[in-house]
Protein backbone atom coordinates (compact mmCIF):
# COMPACT_ATOMS: atom_id res chain seq x y z
CA UNK A 1 0.00 0.00 0.00
CA UNK A 2 1.45 3.33 -1.04
CA UNK A 3 -0.25 5.43 1.64
CA UNK A 4 -1.50 3.71 4.80
CA UNK A 5 -4.69 5.18 6.21
CA UNK A 6 -2.87 6.10 9.40
CA UNK A 7 -0.39 8.30 7.51
CA UNK A 8 -0.80 12.03 8.05
CA UNK A 9 -1.11 14.51 5.20
CA UNK A 10 2.40 15.84 5.96
CA UNK A 11 3.83 12.33 5.81
CA UNK A 12 2.05 11.72 2.51
CA UNK A 13 3.35 14.99 1.10
CA UNK A 14 6.88 14.12 2.22
CA UNK A 15 6.65 10.66 0.63
CA UNK A 16 5.33 12.15 -2.62
CA UNK A 17 8.12 14.74 -2.61
CA UNK A 18 10.72 11.98 -2.12
CA UNK A 19 9.24 9.98 -5.00
CA UNK A 20 9.26 13.05 -7.23
CA UNK A 21 12.88 13.71 -6.26
CA UNK A 22 13.83 10.12 -7.06
CA UNK A 23 12.07 10.40 -10.42
CA UNK A 24 13.79 13.70 -11.20
CA UNK A 25 17.15 12.28 -10.11
CA UNK A 26 16.69 9.29 -12.40
CA UNK A 27 15.70 11.49 -15.34
CA UNK A 28 18.66 13.83 -14.83
CA UNK A 29 21.08 10.89 -14.43
CA UNK A 30 19.80 9.37 -17.68
CA UNK A 31 20.34 12.69 -19.47
CA UNK A 32 23.84 13.04 -18.03
CA UNK A 33 24.72 9.49 -19.10
CA UNK A 34 23.34 10.14 -22.58
CA UNK A 35 25.35 13.35 -22.86
CA UNK A 36 28.53 11.59 -21.75
CA UNK A 37 28.12 9.02 -24.53
CA UNK A 38 27.27 11.77 -27.02
CA UNK A 39 30.42 13.70 -26.00
CA UNK A 40 32.55 10.60 -26.63
CA UNK A 41 30.90 10.11 -30.02
CA UNK A 42 31.48 13.75 -30.96
CA UNK A 43 35.11 13.49 -29.89
CA UNK A 44 35.61 10.51 -32.20
CA UNK A 45 33.76 12.31 -34.98
CA UNK A 46 35.99 15.38 -34.54
CA UNK A 47 39.09 13.22 -34.89
CA UNK A 48 37.65 11.57 -38.01
CA UNK A 49 36.74 14.91 -39.59
CA UNK A 50 40.19 16.29 -38.79
CA UNK A 51 41.84 13.29 -40.46
CA UNK A 52 39.60 13.64 -43.49
CA UNK A 53 40.31 17.37 -43.72
CA UNK A 54 44.06 16.71 -43.60
CA UNK A 55 43.71 14.11 -46.36
CA UNK A 56 41.64 16.56 -48.42
CA UNK A 57 44.25 19.31 -47.98
CA UNK A 58 47.00 16.90 -49.04
CA UNK A 59 44.96 15.92 -52.08
CA UNK A 60 44.54 19.62 -52.93
CA UNK A 61 48.31 20.19 -52.70
CA UNK A 62 48.90 17.30 -55.10
CA UNK A 63 46.26 18.72 -57.43
CA UNK A 64 47.81 22.20 -57.31
CA UNK A 65 51.22 20.70 -58.07
CA UNK A 66 49.76 18.75 -61.01
CA UNK A 67 48.14 21.93 -62.35
CA UNK A 68 51.44 23.78 -62.07
CA UNK A 69 53.29 20.98 -63.89
CA UNK A 70 50.57 20.87 -66.53
CA UNK A 71 50.82 24.62 -67.11
CA UNK A 72 54.61 24.42 -67.46
CA UNK A 73 54.46 21.50 -69.89
CA UNK A 74 51.73 23.03 -72.02
CA UNK A 75 53.43 26.44 -72.07
CA UNK A 76 56.43 24.81 -73.73
CA UNK A 77 54.15 23.33 -76.35
CA UNK A 78 55.17 20.52 -78.62
CA UNK A 79 52.45 18.05 -77.72
CA UNK A 80 48.76 17.87 -77.00
CA UNK A 81 47.67 18.79 -73.48
CA UNK A 82 43.99 17.86 -73.80
CA UNK A 83 44.20 14.40 -72.13
CA UNK A 84 45.94 15.96 -69.11
CA UNK A 85 43.46 18.83 -69.05
CA UNK A 86 40.58 16.34 -69.06
CA UNK A 87 42.14 14.40 -66.16
CA UNK A 88 42.71 17.59 -64.16
CA UNK A 89 39.15 18.77 -64.77
CA UNK A 90 37.78 15.42 -63.53
CA UNK A 91 40.00 15.65 -60.45
CA UNK A 92 38.82 19.22 -59.82
CA UNK A 93 35.17 18.15 -60.05
CA UNK A 94 35.82 15.24 -57.70
CA UNK A 95 37.61 17.48 -55.20
CA UNK A 96 34.85 20.08 -55.36
CA UNK A 97 32.23 17.46 -54.55
CA UNK A 98 34.35 16.05 -51.71
CA UNK A 99 34.90 19.56 -50.34
CA UNK A 100 31.18 20.28 -50.34
CA UNK A 101 30.41 17.01 -48.54
CA UNK A 102 33.15 17.65 -45.99
CA UNK A 103 31.90 21.20 -45.42
CA UNK A 104 28.35 19.94 -44.86
CA UNK A 105 29.61 17.37 -42.39
CA UNK A 106 31.54 20.05 -40.49
CA UNK A 107 28.38 22.19 -40.29
CA UNK A 108 26.36 19.23 -38.97
CA UNK A 109 29.10 18.47 -36.46
CA UNK A 110 29.14 22.07 -35.21
CA UNK A 111 25.34 22.00 -34.83
CA UNK A 112 25.56 18.74 -32.87
CA UNK A 113 28.18 20.29 -30.58
CA UNK A 114 25.94 23.30 -29.98
CA UNK A 115 22.99 21.00 -29.22
CA UNK A 116 25.04 18.96 -26.75
CA UNK A 117 26.34 22.12 -25.13
CA UNK A 118 22.78 23.44 -24.74
CA UNK A 119 21.57 20.16 -23.28
CA UNK A 120 24.52 20.07 -20.88
CA UNK A 121 23.54 23.54 -19.69
CA UNK A 122 19.95 22.40 -19.22
CA UNK A 123 21.12 19.33 -17.30
CA UNK A 124 23.28 21.47 -14.99
CA UNK A 125 20.30 23.76 -14.33
CA UNK A 126 18.05 20.77 -13.66
CA UNK A 127 20.65 19.27 -11.32
CA UNK A 128 20.89 22.60 -9.46
CA UNK A 129 17.09 22.87 -9.23
CA UNK A 130 16.98 19.32 -7.87
CA UNK A 131 19.60 20.17 -5.24
CA UNK A 132 17.63 23.27 -4.24
CA UNK A 133 14.42 21.24 -3.99
CA UNK A 134 16.19 18.58 -1.96
CA UNK A 135 17.61 21.24 0.39
CA UNK A 136 14.19 22.84 0.80
CA UNK A 137 12.87 19.45 1.91
CA UNK A 138 15.68 19.16 4.44
CA UNK A 139 17.49 16.38 2.59
CA UNK A 140 21.19 16.46 1.78
CA UNK A 141 22.44 15.59 -1.70
CA UNK A 142 23.51 12.11 -0.52
CA UNK A 143 20.11 10.96 0.75
CA UNK A 144 17.98 9.98 -2.18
Amino acid sequence: MLFPKTMSQDERSARIAKMELANDESRIKDEEDYLKVREETLSKKAADLSTRLNAFNLRKKVYDSNVSNFNQRCAKGGYLCDPDRYTLNKEYDSMSAAGIVLGDEFEKFEQERKDVSQREGNAREARHALDVKRASLGMDSQSK
